[in-house]
């Protein structure tokens, strides 16, 4: 199952939730791994299937993203700019939600 999480942080001046986290249970759901090295960017995943699409956006809600066919369980992209991206990865199931940030 996928759950949508909020965080509600509260002080003095009041309160506000963050962006939607997006937490998949499913217990064969891919992991996502992603790493930055300058301007690359590396994800790696593990699953069921090698192939996969690859979403990102640079906003955690996923109000705009774009997506990218990716295979064989690892991919890297170069050069990525400079932002923080939200990634997350479908093969058949949602795999966790991974955020970087390229400088």
């Amino acid at each position: 199952a996928i759950y949508y999480v909020y965080i509600r942080a509260v002080n003095a001046f009041g309160g506000n939730f963050s962006a939607p986290v997006i937490v998949n249970v499913g217990s064969s759901a891919p992991q996502l791994i992603a790493a930055v090295t300058g301007r690359n960017l590396t994800v790696s995943w593990s699953g069921s299937s090698p192939t996969a699409y690859l979403y990102y956006s640079n906003r955690a809600d996923f109000a705009t993203y774009g997506y990218v066919v990716v295979s064989g369980y690892v991919a890297s992209f170069s050069p990525v700019p400079p932002g923080v991206y939200y990634l997350l990865l479908w093969n058949g199931q949602w795999s966790n939600l991974v955020s970087v940030t390229v400088f």
